[in-house]
């Protein structure tokens, strides 16, 4: 791979001592350590392309996402498409993510939705969460002209919920309140919104805000329902941002008898 002969001259250096695993873990603390640091990038750069080159999966992986970012290395969608697919063809199951993601969007080579799904599958059939949950949108969202399918949707969000992925656990709140792809439960969908609001979703807050607000699916509560509403202004959520500001104006507004 051509572009690695740029990360042996940003090192400047012999090639590292120690075992594969050494290397990798050398690695970590150099990129965890960098910050934005170039230099201190470009040598974690390197200590993963060593273990990288001697076998290590994760090496590999890790080496393909400094390249698809620029960090320590030219910016080089190629080779970090050439590394995930090392990375998974040496066995490393959370590299199929990141090589379905480049190649969904078509970084480093051409756009291949199907082999990004059949990434994703894969991984999502192993447990992997974060797949769990782009195939979950890609059937709640309708993803590259397939058609939307709510009740597969669930399917996905289900697994992804759990694992900690709050777009799953917000889209999955709102199917089980909605009864939109699964029986509605009203109270288990509030159970997931509390969760991705708790995980810092702006638009779980905001639907939370609602619910507390109408007493859907929990006990009516207006305090609570407008400190949410607060959390997912300050958030972002412009939804929020416009409920907020009409409230202050309300409330600024002058009282006439």
């Amino acid at each position: 791979m051509a572009a690695l002969g740029l990360v042996w001259s940003l090192a400047a250096c012999a090639a590292l001592p120690g075992d594969t695993s050494a290397l990798y873990l050398r690695a970590l603390e150099l990129e965890e350590a960098a910050g934005d640091d170039g230099p201190v990038l470009a040598r974690a750069a390197v200590a993963y392309a060593q273990a990288a080159e001697r076998g290590h999966a994760a090496a590999m992986n890790n080496l393909g996402l400094l390249f698809h970012r620029g960090r320590g290395v030219a910016r080089d969608d190629g080779e970090a498409r050439a590394w995930f697919e090392r990375a998974v063809a040496a066995g490393y199951e959370g590299a199929r993510v990141n090589l379905g993601l480049v190649c969904f969007y078509g970084f480093g080579g051409e756009r291949d939705v199907a082999a990004a799904r059949e990434q994703w599958q894969l991984a999502a059939e192993r447990g992997d969460g974060r797949a769990a949950a782009l195939l979950g949108s890609w059937h709640y969202e309708g993803a590259a002209g397939s058609p939307v399918d709510r009740a597969e949707a669930v399917r996905w969000y289900a697994i992804a919920a759990p694992a900690g992925e709050t777009t799953a656990q917000h889209r999955l709140g709102l199917c089980l309140l909605r009864g939109d792809g699964v029986d509605a439960d009203a109270a288990a969908g509030v159970a997931w919104l509390q969760r991705a609001a708790a995980n810092g979703s702006a638009q779980a807050q905001r639907d939370l805000a609602l619910c507390l607000q109408r007493g859907t699916g929990i006990a009516k509560d207006e305090v609570a329902a407008r400190t949410w509403l607060a959390r997912a202004a300050a958030s972002g959520d412009p939804a929020a941002q416009a409920t907020v500001a009409g409230l202050s104006a309300q409330a600024a507004a002058p009282v006439r008898d």
